[in-house]
C-alpha cells in the first residue's frame, strides 16, 4: 500500500479516504500491481470519464501481463474507476453546494 501511495501523491493525486481503509483492510499480495495501474491510467482520463478499455489493454500489454492477467487487470480497473468517479461526483456535488450564497438576494 505504501507504494501506492507514493505513486498518487507523485501525481498530485489525493486517495480517497474509503480507498486507503478498503485497501488496507485488505492486504492482499499481488493486487499491488493493478492499484498502480488504476492511478497510472486515471491521470490518462479526466476525473468524471471513464478509463477507456483500450488504454487499460495498452498498459497490460505494456507491462506483460499475459491474457488472464490483463482480463483482471480490466475487472479491478474498471471497478475501481466506477468507485473514484462515484466518490468524486459526491465531492463535486458538496463542492458545488458549499459555495453557493446563503441568504440575501441572488443577482
Amino acid at each position: 500500500m505504501a507504494r501506492a501511495d507514493k505513486v498518487a501523491s507523485r501525481r498530485g493525486k489525493v486517495l480517497p479516504k474509503s480507498f486507503l481503509d478498503s485497501a488496507r483492510r485488505r492486504n492482499i499480495p499481488g493486487l499491488e500491481l493493478y492499484w498502480i495501474a488504476f492511478w497510472e491510467l486515471r491521470s490518462t482520463s479526466g476525473y468524471e470519464d471513464p478509463i477507456p478499455w483500450s488504454e487499460c489493454e495498452m498498459w497490460g500489454r505494456a507491462h506483460g501481463l499475459n491474457y488472464d492477467k490483463r482480463e483482471r487487470l480490466h475487472t479491478l480497473v474498471h471497478g475501481m474507476d466506477a468507485k473514484f468517479r462515484e466518490w468524486f461526483r459526491k465531492r463535486q456535488e458538496l463542492e458545488s453546494k458549499s459555495r453557493r450564497p446563503r441568504g440575501g438576494r441572488s443577482k
